[in-house]
């Protein structure tokens, strides 16, 4: 009995080691079976999206900046106001892995230098990738702020040519700019000439360039005629800047814009020069309908055809642009004339001359020339006044002010804050007396205060801001300069100078307005 229940026992113990074996073979088949149909490896890889978040870039970026993704771009539209040198962004990928120039990226984690080449890598779990370019793409939020000063280099066809002969005749040549990563780099062919009245008779030359074809230099509107001022006697190489600065903070129509440039001649270094828009009815320029409008210069000079003194006044009226034909010419002429005659006519304070002129334009302007001092508006001189058919006269655009800042009459800049804008014993004083007359209307004295409070209060510390930033992206260029040209070895001193004759310039004119 005990013999037969250990021998079955036995049976039972036997087939289930046999059971376990035979599953353990299926189980160690099966597996191999597995083995040799495992998945592959993926080799999907691709870039979603990839951002850059004001949130993790506070204080170098102004609002969130979204990526354009296309085909193997990455295009990203940054201000030229953002710092690009360490920022960090936040993506999405379909793949293993992400890097930028070959290091590994965390999203919302790792920063780059989106001032330099990038290429941005996405990695799938079989080892390919997939690469693609970063494009910077700037726009301009504050056409006034200046980030850099970039290179301007100019190459005559003739290589013997050291200094531009004339400011009669262009010569040919090509235009490279360097844009040092601020702005655009360019390179096309141009015509260049000399420019400027008394500006042309200083050792350092002032220039008008004539590109073959438009093209938006340095975030300006595309066009064709862009000027280099030389700022020769300008010892911060930035008067015409800032008054430009004023214009805009005013909101005077078709006011400039300036960006410091270091000009290269042939190979030479010239100095600090500052790049602007020509003075002309153009899109990007002084925009008006170019077959219905004109726009006149006041200017003692009056060596410009066609030109006519006016019926009163006795105003040197010349076309500045556009072309006029002789009835177009006449027709503008008669226009004129009959807005100094209705001027002319008394009263003053309930006269209808101000349906035929913006008598805030009007303002706007004097109180420019007021802060800046600038007595050739008594000439005149380098005066602007536009208009377009079915409106009224406006005064701009703003140009020339190297010789204010109570340099006229003195040939020193920033000595007297104190002495009033009008004087009849500045040039024949024809200036004088038809811009002055503007005052004596109560209408225009009473928006005259009301604008000037306003930005006394408002805009003059936007204006100090403007020159203390300025004026520290210029100090390499300006130290530069001041290698050959000495007017400018003291420009630290001459900017400090700068700012505190502007804020007396305005105490002053504080008090002016006090008697209106």
């Amino acid at each position: 009995m005990i013999k037969s229940y250990i021998c079955a026992n036995n049976f039972l113990f036997d087939a289930m080691v046999n059971k376990i074996f035979g599953v353990l073979v299926v189980f160690i088949l099966l597996f191999s079976a597995c083995k040799d149909e495992e998945t592959p490896l993926s080799s999907t890889k691709q870039l979603v999206s990839f951002s850059l978040l004001e949130s993790d870039n506070q204080g170098k970026i102004s609002g969130d900046v979204e990526a354009v993704i296309q085909g193997d771009q990455v295009v990203l539209p940054f201000y030229r106001s953002n710092n690009l040198t360490s920022l960090i962004a936040t993506f999405v990928y379909e793949g293993k892995a992400l890097t930028i120039n070959g290091v590994e990226q965390k999203s919302g984690v790792t920063a780059n230098d989106y001032s330099q080449p990038l290429i941005i890598a996405v990695v799938a779990e079989d080892g390919s990738k997939v690469s693609y370019t970063v494009k910077i793409d700037l726009m301009n939020d504050d056409p006034d702020r200046v980030l850099g000063v970039p290179e301007f280099v100019i190459t005559l066809n003739d290589p013997s040519i050291t200094e531009i002969p004339s400011k009669d005749d262009y010569l040919d040549a090509t235009l490279t700019v360097k844009g040092k990563g601020v702005y655009e780099d360019y390179t096309g062919k141009t015509q260049i000439k000399g420019r400027g009245n008394s500006t042309w008779g200083y050792p350092k030359k002032p220039y008008r360039l004539k590109l073959d074809k438009k093209a938006e230099i340095c975030g300006f509107g595309e066009a064709k005629n862009y000027v280099l001022l030389a700022n020769y006697i300008d010892p911060t190489l930035m008067l015409n800047s800032v008054t430009f600065k004023i214009g805009h903070l005013l909101e005077l129509p078709f006011t400039n814009h300036a960006i410091p440039v270091d000009v290269v001649l042939n190979g030479k270094y010239k100095g600090s020069y500052l790049l602007t828009e020509q003075i002309e009815v153009k899109k990007n320029r002084v925009d008006l309908d170019e077959d219905n409008s004109v726009m006149w210069e006041l200017d003692s000079y009056f060596d410009e055809d066609p030109k006519f003194k006016s019926e009163i006044y006795n105003l040197p009226v010349m076309v500045k642009d556009p072309d006029l034909s002789a009835e177009q010419f006449d027709y503008w002429r008669k226009d004129f004339n009959a807005f100094m005659g209705q001027f002319a006519k008394e009263p003053l304070n309930t006269n209808t001359y101000v349906d035929m002129i913006d008598i805030e334009s009007v303002v706007k302007y004097l109180i420019t020339f007021n802060l800046v001092h600038n007595m050739e508006i008594n000439h005149p001189k380098s005066i602007f006044i536009h208009k377009e058919k079915g409106g009224k006269y406006v005064m701009g655009p703003l140009w020339d002010f190297d010789w204010a800042f109570d340099y006229e009459g003195t040939g020193v800049h920033f000595g007297r804050y104190n002495t009033p804008l009008f004087s009849n014993q500045v040039g024949e004083g024809i200036g004088t007396v038809f811009f002055q007359r503007f005052l004596q209307d109560s209408r225009v004295r009473a928006l005259y205060k009301e604008v000037w409070q306003d930005f006394k209060k408002n805009k003059l510390s936007q204006l100090l801001q403007y020159i203390d930033d300025y004026s520290e992206v210029l100090k390499p260029s300006a130290k530069k300069d001041s290698e050959i040209w000495e007017k400018t070895r003291s420009y630290d001193a001459k900017v400090r100078e700068l700012k505190t004759w502007l804020k007396n310039r305005a105490n002053y004119i504080d008090q002016e307005v006090s008697q209106f």
